[in-house]
């Protein structure tokens, strides 16, 4: 793996993070309050509360990562080109088909 394509997966993988956490936080919340008669007619305690989210999770994930990485990868390809990182690409003689390939494809 060249030195460029590591530096934008890892540019990529912070904004990833926060926005996955952000979302599935968000997500999370949502639906327990949208189940809490359900959760209190149960008479659930805490910790069964938050095994309830931990095996909601999974189906939380296959919807808000879509949207996270979407809007992590816009978020970085902007913090780019704000500071002219995308412009010092292609004057090195990389071509936009080669930069996109080392964002959007990990090997």
């Amino acid at each position: 793996m060249r030195l460029l394509d590591r530096y934008l997966f890892r540019e990529l993988l912070t904004p990833m993070a926060y926005c996955l956490g952000g979302f599935l936080v968000f997500w999370i919340s949502y639906d327990l309050f949208t189940e809490l008669d359900k959760l209190q007619d149960a008479k659930l305690h805490l910790l069964d509360v938050v095994e309830y989210a931990v095996a909601m999770t999974p189906a939380f994930l296959a919807t808000v990562l879509p949207i996270a990485l979407l809007l992590a990868l816009l978020y970085t390809l902007t913090n780019h080109a704000r500071h002219n990182e995308i412009t010092a690409m292609r004057a090195a003689g990389m071509s936009l088909w080669r930069i996109c390939a080392a964002v959007f494809h990990r090997r």
